[in-house]
């Protein structure tokens, strides 16, 4: 296969070393998550590139959207802040004030009502990060979204990164080596090169992360380098870097759902509706 395939996302960071009211922060692994019922599709990706990931470079004028959907009866009046994690989604150690450059939180403003819906509902957006609150440092970050100004209140968190290229990475995402495993598997082998910057310990002060479609629930973390040369940091494994390989999504327009649209054999509703 050719570098260029788009079926796995290769992270990395070297590692350089307020939230919920109930348990210890350090010990908490921030994800993904809706903490209010009444909200509902919440998406962050790169600024008007839905399918994008969530990740932007630091010092640039990239953008991040964050837009979810509010199905309480009244308008809401929503509150941001970014929280910087360590590489496993644990808090960090560092004060507000050495990760933030401006104000520590901020209100989201950009709201609109839904128009000839059968269920009304109040949908917004922010743009971020903003002249008045933004990064100082490449890393993992989650922005935490709460309401009445009140950082207690969150009604969702979602993850997304900053980076500062500062090494290079080759790859070759290929057919799985093993014989059993070529026919469903595909592979990831791939080099670090790090002349530009010094690594004492490449096993413990580089941290590896391979995800297949940006998914969590299968990412390979703490791969440590098969072989160590002068300036380059060798993945070539047989097995611990490999994925079950997997379907394309399918188009499927529910614009409408009063017809059957282009390959749709059949739409049906539940008990329920």
């Amino acid at each position: 296969m050719k570098n260029n395939n788009q079926y796995l996302l290769i992270l990395f960071a070297v590692l350089l070393s307020s939230f919920y009211s109930f348990g210890q922060e350090e010990n908490i692994i921030f994800e993904d998550e809706i903490f209010n019922t009444t909200i509902l599709t919440p998406l962050l990706h790169t600024e008007n590139n839905p399918m994008s990931n969530p990740i932007i470079h630091l010092g640039t004028e990239e953008k991040l959207q964050l837009s979810f959907d509010d199905f309480s009866e009244d308008l809401q009046d929503y509150y941001y802040t970014i929280v910087h994690c360590n590489s496993d989604w644990t808090l960090s150690d560092l004060m507000q004030s050495e990760y933030i450059d401006g104000f520590f939180e901020n209100r989201i403003e950009d709201y609109e009502f839904s128009f000839n819906t059968l269920q009304k509902y109040t949908h917004y957006n922010l743009v971020f990060p903003e002249n008045y609150l933004k990064p100082l440092l490449s890393g993992n970050y989650i922005i935490k979204v709460f309401v009445n100004n009140n950082p207690k209140e969150v009604v969702l968190t979602r993850r997304f990164m900053v980076l500062d290229e500062k090494l290079n990475i080759s790859s070759n995402v290929k057919r799985a080596t093993l014989i059993d495993d070529r026919e469903y598997k595909q592979e990831v082998d791939f080099t670090i090169s790090h002349s530009n910057v010094y690594v004492a310990n490449p096993y413990s002060d580089i941290k590896v992360v391979i995800k297949q479609n940006n998914r969590e629930d299968n990412s390979i973390t703490d791969l440590q380098p098969l072989f160590v040369k002068q300036d380059q940091l060798i993945y070539d494994y047989e097995i611990e870097n490999t994925f079950e390989a997997g379907n394309e999504f399918r188009h499927f327009d529910i614009k409408s759902i009063r017809y059957q649209s282009e390959r749709i054999k059949e739409i049906s509703s539940d008990s329920n509706n």
